[in-house]
């Protein structure tokens, strides 16, 4: 590999997106030395009210996209779909890490299963599609259940649908907005697994995980590290995620996702071109947490050693906690071992990440409890109406 020179402390660091994983890259940037920049349709995104310098437009008004990228030395991603188009408009005055080839692959179910393929990685057996009749041979072909899933714009359950029986596919193309489609078999498995890979322009490569993941309503909702997990399974997770990042000449990090199947095999789910929710547990469970590590792969520093003391969990907190008020945080503050962290979104809802909760402990078990408790510390129950305490009192009447 060529020689690349390190973009030391000094220079700008630009961010495309301005959400939570981009605050946290810019809170790890601003504390390394670094000056940063956000780009972001939102003003009032999370990553605006810490960046040095913020660019509001569209990613299709070019001439803002430009501006952005001539006062960055080098920029890099917080989500996957930031167009290509914009991201070449970029190019032509700074760094784009990762590189647009990679966006390519993970921003396009088909492309990114191809490329699993092609370097010869375990993935789900899937068809793609383009029209109803391809629908139905693609789920004789696979079999039910099934999983449909759009080729692009799908995250967090989004552009997923379920089938397990046949009177389900009648209706479907129609129901997926008669686009291009993935019909993936449907997996049975022990869990999930995500291992976060930081590759640097000169080739260094860390690892972390594998992170157990547990999902609610496709969702993620805890994660934990370490699992309890054979480690011939690390070691399989561990090589995957790396060939992955080879294979695709990485320079930045990403987020492998995995299903462990019942006997021990691993198949790749997806790959996640940024800092990944589960690698949120690193700001406290490691050494270098995933933020620092893309600000180091991204600038060509020395990558630092993951190296993780104590097993930890992270649960997510949801807008859903909102429901009846804005929660208690004080109720967290004086926990040992409880690390709360918000991301000063404006709106909370039902689904919306609103900030994580990450514990440490002896153990995983352990650790696991303690983020259970303090989220439920947070959650309001519905408060009493006029109608509730008139209901009371004729019960006690009666």
């Amino acid at each position: 590999m060529i020689d690349q020179p390190s973009i030391e402390p000094g220079a700008t660091l630009g961010v495309w997106g301005g959400g939570q994983l981009g605050m946290m890259f810019v809170q790890a940037a601003s504390a390394m030395g670094y000056r940063t920049a956000v780009y972001s349709p939102d003003p009032n995104a999370p990553a605006c009210a810490h960046a040095d310098m913020v660019y509001c437009g569209d990613y299709e008004d070019i001439e803002q996209v430009w501006r952005f990228a001539k006062a960055c030395d080098v920029t890099t991603l917080e989500f996957e779909d930031v167009p290509v188009t914009t991201l070449q408009w970029a190019s032509a005055y700074t760094l784009v890490r990762p590189g647009i080839n990679v966006l390519k692959y993970t921003q396009n179910r088909a492309l990114e299963k191809q490329f699993l393929l092609d370097n010869h990685l375990p993935c789900v057996p899937h068809v793609v599609l383009e029209s109803v009749m391809g629908l139905h041979t693609a789920v004789k072909q696979i079999g039910i259940p099934c999983v449909l899933k759009t080729v692009t714009n799908g995250y967090d359950g989004h552009g997923q649908y379920a089938i397990h029986h046949p009177g389900q596919v009648h209706g479907c193309w129609q129901k997926m907005g008669r686009q291009q489609l993935i019909c993936e078999q449907w997996i049975d498995h022990q869990c999930e697994l995500s291992v976060l890979v930081a590759r640097s322009a000169g080739g260094q490569m860390v690892t972390f995980g594998p992170i157990v993941n547990e999902h609610h309503n496709h969702v993620l909702d805890i994660s934990s590290v370490p699992g309890d997990l054979h480690p011939s399974v690390t070691r399989q997770a561990t090589a995957l995620a790396e060939q992955v990042a080879l294979s695709l000449d990485l320079v930045g990090i990403i987020a492998v996702e995995m299903y462990l199947l019942p006997d021990n095999r691993l198949l790749i789910n997806e790959i996640a071109p940024r800092p990944h929710n589960s690698g949120h547990l690193t700001l406290q469970a490691t050494d270098a947490s995933q933020f620092q590590q893309q600000v180091r792969a991204i600038c060509n520093l020395p990558l630092m050693p993951m190296q993780q003391e104590q097993p930890a969990v992270m649960v997510n907190i949801m807008g859903d906690l909102w429901e009846f008020g804005e929660p208690d945080f004080q109720q967290l503050r004086d926990l040992p071992n409880v690390h709360l962290h918000l991301y000063g979104k404006i709106q909370a809802r039902p689904g919306r990440k609103m900030g994580h909760i990450t514990c440490l402990a002896e153990s995983v078990q352990a650790a696991r409890q303690l983020a259970l408790e303090a989220r439920r510390k947070l959650r309001k129950t519905r408060p009493k109406s006029t109608h509730d305490d008139s209901r009371q009192e004729q019960l006690q009447t009666s």
